[in-house]
């Protein structure tokens, strides 16, 4: 892969490489860092096979930030060549530090908060209708339920009947389901809408998280990985954001940031209330993200980004945080501690 890289740097960007060194990536692709002799660049190697389209992750990312930085948009990685008869993208390189969970700062959610708000304003631009669905876009409330019901049953029939998935059976039959049966119950109860209405779709980055950022030294965030971006339900980007386990936002931080992505929208208490309904549906969705590992596809594309991966132990501990958030979700759930009996933005939930 080096060589065609050096082969692309060289005939199509026209720059002379001084080096090439691969990083390591935890995600679905193979990453690489080139110095040039004028630059620093990033070469993203999207993985080869799974998809109908096979460019459809080169093309939705590219396209993606193509689009924001037309715009004006700079906490973005410059997109600079797309070649996709490889599947390589090559963006501008960021020199920044991965932020923690536990180094989030007010100011950092202000900034995360500032970046989808910009993203709003872009929402009636002439050229934005060229944008797509966003990946996994839940554009009714039943879309919710549709998204987790086809998820549970691509994974239950992945683990039937293999002793290696034994325990990830028994999680989702004593489990999972008891709680996903109750959540939903609540979720009929509280709304018979079937559609948004009154709360349009935004533009959305889709797996948009600390842990898809790099903070500069100055201060300044960056925000990558665009492969899901497009149209979708503002209160499912918002409990995404929430819910994602690299997150770990408290009460308080999730609060300042709603509030913050209120005030750079003004999209209003629309929001709010449309939260109350999706909120506990999208963290049901998280438990059973956190198992798609047990889905060939998606094994296939952590071995791609990393050949020496254990598929035992991944799978282990990607159970565990899924018992993790099952129970995390529960209590917050029950106890209202989150929700229910809270006022965000001035509205009574």
């Amino acid at each position: 892969m080096e060589k065609i890289i050096e082969h692309l740097v060289s005939s199509d960007l026209k720059k002379k490489l001084l080096s090439i060194e691969k990083l390591v990536s935890g995600g679905n692709n193979q990453v690489f860092k080139i110095i040039c002799d004028d630059e620093k660049l990033l070469a993203k190697v999207y993985f080869p096979k799974g998809n109908n389209d096979k460019n459809r992750r080169l093309s939705r990312e590219f396209n993606a930030l193509h689009f924001l930085w037309q715009h004006g948009i700079r906490q973005i990685p410059e997109p600079i060549h797309a070649d996709r008869e490889n599947q390589i993208g090559i963006y501008e390189y960021i020199d920044g530090r991965k932020i923690n969970k536990g180094d989030i700062q007010h100011d950092d959610l202000s900034q995360a908060a500032r970046f989808l708000g910009k993203l709003h304003g872009l929402s009636e631009s002439s050229d934005v209708r060229q944008i797509g669905i966003a990946s996994d876009a839940c554009l009714t409330l039943q879309d919710y339920w549709g998204s987790i019901e086809t998820r549970h049953q691509k994974i239950c029939q992945a683990i039937v009947s293999k002793k290696k998935y034994r325990h990830v059976a028994d999680f989702m039959e004593t489990s999972f389901y008891p709680v996903c049966k109750i959540i939903r119950n609540r979720f009929e109860e509280i709304s018979a809408e079937t559609t948004i209405c009154h709360l349009s779709p935004v533009l959305s980055p889709s797996d948009f998280g600390f842990h898809n950022a790099l903070k500069l030294k100055s201060g300044e965030i960056t925000f990558i990985d665009f492969e899901y971006f497009g149209w979708d339900d503002p209160a499912k980007m918002i409990s995404d954001f929430f819910h994602h386990p690299a997150m770990g936002l408290s009460v308080k931080e999730k609060l300042f940031f709603l509030n913050s992505f209120i005030t750079f929208s003004e999209i209003g208490n629309a929001l709010i209330h449309r939260l109350k309904k999706v909120y506990f549906a999208v963290g049901l969705k998280w438990c059973l993200l956190m198992l798609n590992i047990c889905l060939p596809d998606v094994m296939d594309r952590k071995r791609f980004a990393n050949p020496d991966l254990q598929d035992a132990i991944l799978i282990e501990e990607q159970l565990e945080k899924s018992k993790v958030k099952l129970i995390q979700l529960q209590e917050e759930f029950e106890h209202s501690s989150f929700f229910l009996n809270r006022t965000w933005g001035g509205v009574p939930l």
